[in-house]
């Protein structure tokens, strides 16, 4: 979806960078320029030295600090006007943010889920205590994001209650829902090992 995205807007006639990970293991869509893809529009993967550690929470939360500031360092040759932000973690995503500000960069984030809550029911299951630390600790810089944020787009009106709880203007938020690329999307045959296994297979 945030591949396609950019495409539209490159094909809008803006200028697009599109930036990202190649350190996170992860399906990311057609991260490759096509041939007719307009002469604006880029594709700029950025990578550690080693893949995140996705259940390292320490590591993990170092690498991702690392992760911004090369980031930081792309906007800085490139100078936007303008940045979406979207499934990005939130360590790296703080980072960014203030560096926009400084220099005066319009700053959207596309908010697909909230992290914070994703990061309080997955050490639920480990460490109550803990879990409820680093809740707050990221709830905390989640809210601080979404209100210095120039706009939250969000993928649902679900969403909407949640961000205005957390301190965002509710002429901040709109609402823009996901979508599937359906250039990217090929039919397979409906008898399957899958649906063979399920009895689908003559539905």
């Amino acid at each position: 979806v945030q591949g396609q995205l950019s495409r539209q807007s490159a094909d809008l006639g803006h200028d697009v960078t599109h930036i990202y990970s190649k350190s996170f293991n992860t399906p990311q869509g057609n991260l490759i320029v096509q041939e007719n893809d307009p002469p604006s529009f880029e594709i700029v993967g950025i990578e550690l030295k080693e893949s995140i550690a996705k259940y390292k929470f320490i590591k993990r939360k170092f690498q991702e600090r690392s992760f911004a500031k090369l980031v930081i360092l792309e906007l800085a040759r490139l100078k936007p006007d303008i940045i979406i932000c979207s499934n990005v973690p939130l360590d790296t995503l703080s980072l960014v943010q203030k560096y926009c500000k400084s220099k005066n960069i319009k700053f959207l984030t596309w908010v697909q889920d909230i992290y914070s809550k994703a990061i309080k029911n997955y050490f639920d299951k480990k460490n109550k205590l803990f879990s409820y630390l680093v809740y707050n600790y990221y709830r905390t810089m989640e809210s601080k994001i979404f209100k210095k944020s120039d706009n939250c787009i969000s993928i649902s009106n679900d969403f909407n209650p949640i961000l205005i709880e957390m301190g965002v203007k509710k002429e901040n938020i709109c609402v823009i829902e996901n979508w599937a690329n359906l250039d990217e999307i090929s039919i397979k045959d409906k008898v399957n090992h899958w649906s063979i296994k399920e009895q689908l297979d003559k539905t």
